[in-house]
């Protein structure tokens, strides 16, 4: 039996209740169940005892609450279902260069930290013994959803803020300027994936364009995870190699500060 302090998202577990685990065979037997006064500097309102148990011995009425009720969060950050539910809506911590720098003798940009949508390929860089992932791959993953959003969403258009009796009504001479670039951004899309092969392009489209994580796509697909990090990585330098100029236009501000 261990004693565990644990952050809890929604009503008190009861003793007998179980708890998920990510993954594995195994379930954690809730036997006790303390709240504390006030939540520590950890963010733990309660205090579990729990054993180990197999999920085979699950009896049928038995409460299991989900592994996402003991999950880290920010309170003061975004509403805690975007920092823990997995998917495109969820948000990550990050750091980006303030596009409203213009200090010319800087020796480097100012940077913001905040919130921002999750980027797989960000958390990947983070974690230890992925620094395989380089800048240059996550530009290209920016630019992929970029061109994704243009050719599924298209741009926003300014005819909402004209009075009624400055639009024209009737037939147009052809396609808006809008509609151009959703349409060229779906002509790009569609050519830098076929770069890769078919496998790696699914891989893709679930890494970074519905970012999801590469250990679901390895439990799905039951793959090896650093084969298939290998194979990620590959077409990310495929598609570096088709979106050169892109990726470089990018990148081209924070090289020529770091010069």
């Amino acid at each position: 039996m261990s004693r565990k302090r644990v952050p809890w998202d929604g009503p008190n577990p009861a003793p007998g209740d179980y708890l998920d685990c990510k993954g594995g065979s195994n379930l954690w037997l809730i036997r006790a169940v303390e709240p504390l006064r006030r939540p520590d500097v950890s963010g733990a309102r309660i205090c579990l005892d729990v054993v180990s148990v197999a999920r085979s011995t699950l009896p049928e009425a038995a409460t299991v609450h989900p592994a996402n009720r003991v999950a880290l969060s920010d309170p003061a950050g975004p509403a805690r279902v975007r920092q823990i539910t997995q998917g495109p809506k969820q948000v990550m911590r990050a750091a980006w260069r303030d596009p409203e720098d213009f200090r010319l003798q800087a020796r480097r940009a100012r940077e913001i930290n905040g919130w921002r949508t999750v980027c797989q390929l960000r958390r990947l860089q983070s974690l230890s013994g992925n620094s395989r992932i380089t800048e240059r791959h996550i530009a290209v993953g920016d630019h992929l959803r970029l061109l994704a959003d243009l050719a599924a969403y298209g741009m926003s258009s300014t005819d909402g803020i004209l009075p009624v009796t400055a639009v024209s009504y009737g037939p147009r001479a052809g396609p808006s300027a809008n509609a151009e670039i959703s349409a060229q951004a779906s002509v790009d899309l569609l050519r830098g994936m076929r770069r890769v092969t078919d496998a790696q392009r699914w891989l893709v489209i679930h890494v970074v364009l519905l970012h999801g994580t590469l250990s679901s796509w390895c439990a799905e697909m039951r793959f090896n995870a650093q084969n298939e990090l290998g194979y990620l990585i590959a077409a990310l330098d495929l598609l570096d190699d088709h979106f050169h100029s892109e990726v470089d236009e990018a990148l081209g501000d924070q090289m020529v500060r770091a010069a």
